[in-house]
């Protein structure tokens, strides 16, 4: 063998074997020296807690120095990671307090912890001190005495608004109550432990007030700050409750043919009465807690509808009575149509369509009288301001009746189409239109329509 080549050989190998011993002799040395620069640029850069976890990875390092000041940059993280969660803590006391600042504010530096109530007249006379049991019927004006807690160091003045709803959670109002609310009060609230008797609500001859739970509220710019509940009582010999089938409003609807219907009546009041009965209806087979309406038959073309009520005491539940049209074919014939052309109405150059026409079993029913106008040809004329069209846009012109008896003729039922509305070009042009009536509610024609009406305008 060439001895050139095997020195080649061994060189090689040499070289490869010195590497390999510096590659493990890197790798060793750079745990430590990676974890702990690690952990130096972490604790630059304020991240504490990690910057503590590098330098416990360094010291687990097998390549770690004997000499090293691991310890004491751990040591170093603790200081800092406590320092920040003192800081920290300080800022959510800060936070904290300038909430309640803010929220002392938003509630005029107030807190309301008490309302009582007592009853006054017009003349401010005490008619129930605070702390008596108050009867609904006695109330003239509902007098608040608020105890609080002034929030500022200083007393200054403010506006406050209330809410008071009654037993059905309706808020109380009156023509001056400000929108959304019943009523308002200034007050001046001083520092620390106090009352305040404060305006009320009521009318000076009573009857404002009728028994049950309340829910009277205080507001100031638009934060409720308190919301409290009191009861007014009924007397004994009043009622506290009234319902009809266990609701306080009802509803019952009768065929054409007519009918009767029991209710029942449940309240703790004395005695109750019916009131309103409508006139073709009528009370019968009554009893200590229940009542029989019966409705006669309707013979008309119209649904009829009315309401009664059942009352005890202030206590009252209102009962909607509906009852049906009845089944009768509404019909019609038009009998005769005629023009008067170049005719002038507010202004305005047109045609008056007179319609001679019969319709039945309309009594009070809204009717409509129409006219579609055509081309001769057969083609519908087209609108273009939707000022005289049907909604798919034909050129059309209606007016409404309302028939006063059953069977009902109009001897000269009138449709004025001015010129302009009809859109058409220069020249003569040849149209027709033709005449239909039909019941508004249903849309039902009430005849067939009329013949075609030829005519033409020159434009």
């Amino acid at each position: 063998m060439d001895s050139n080549k095997v020195k080649s050989e061994w060189k090689r190998l040499l070289l490869a074997v010195s590497l390999c011993i510096v590659a493990m002799g890197a790798s060793a040395q750079s745990c430590y020296t990676r974890n702990y620069n690690e952990a130096e640029s972490l604790y630059q850069q304020g991240q504490y807690d990690k910057a503590k976890r590098r330098y416990a990875a360094a010291k687990a390092c097998p390549d770690k120095p004997k000499n090293n000041n691991l310890d004491a940059r751990i040591r170093a993280c603790d200081q800092q990671i406590a320092r920040q969660r003192q800081r920290e803590e300080q800022r959510q006391r800060d936070r904290e307090r300038e909430n309640r600042r803010r929220e002392n504010r938003q509630t005029g530096n107030i807190r309301i912890t008490r309302v009582d109530f007592r009853n006054e007249d017009y003349d401010d006379n005490v008619l129930d001190p605070y702390g008596a049991t108050l009867y609904a019927s006695d109330i003239y004006y509902l007098m608040p005495r608020l105890t609080y807690e002034g929030l500022s160091s200083t007393s200054h003045e403010e506006t406050f608004y209330y809410k008071i709803y009654d037993p059905n959670e309706t808020l109380m109002s009156g023509s001056s109550s400000p929108s959304g609310y019943t009523s308002s009060f200034r007050m001046t609230v001083h520092p620390g432990e106090n009352t305040a008797n404060v305006s009320g609500w009521g009318n000076k001859n009573g009857g404002a007030y009728v028994p049950g739970r309340y829910r009277y509220e205080v507001w100031y710019n638009g934060y409720c700050i308190c919301s409290t509940s009191f009861t007014l009582y009924s007397k004994s010999t009043e009622a506290s409750y009234l319902t009809v089938d266990n609701k306080t409003a009802v509803s019952s609807t009768f065929p054409a043919t007519g009918g009767s219907e029991t209710f029942y009546v449940s309240t703790n009041g004395g005695s109750w009465t019916t009131w309103g009965v409508p006139t073709w209806c009528s009370i019968s087979s009554r009893s200590d807690g229940s009542f029989t309406l019966s409705c006669e038959p309707n013979t008309t073309g119209a649904s009829r509808s009315d309401y009664m009520k059942v009352q005890a005491g202030s206590r009252e539940v209102r009962i909607d009575i509906t009852q049906a049209a009845s089944a009768i074919s509404r019909s019609g014939e038009i009998e005769e149509v005629w023009v008067d052309y170049d005719q002038w109405e507010n202004g305005r150059k047109g045609m008056l369509i007179h319609v001679k026409f019969t319709v039945n079993n309309m009594l009070n029913r809204t009717g409509r009288c129409a006219a579609y106008f055509f081309y001769q040809d057969g083609n519908r004329l087209e609108d273009y301001n939707d000022n005289y069209s049907t909604p798919d846009g034909q050129v059309a012109f209606s007016e409404t009746f309302v028939p006063k008896y059953e069977n009902t003729r109009f001897k000269d039922f009138q449709l004025f189409m001015p010129y302009e509305e009809l859109h058409l070009s220069s020249g003569r042009t040849d149209l027709k239109f033709y005449i239909l009536i039909y019941d508004e509610e249903t849309q039902e024609d009430l005849a067939p329509r009329s013949d075609y009406h030829n005519f033409y305008i020159t434009k």
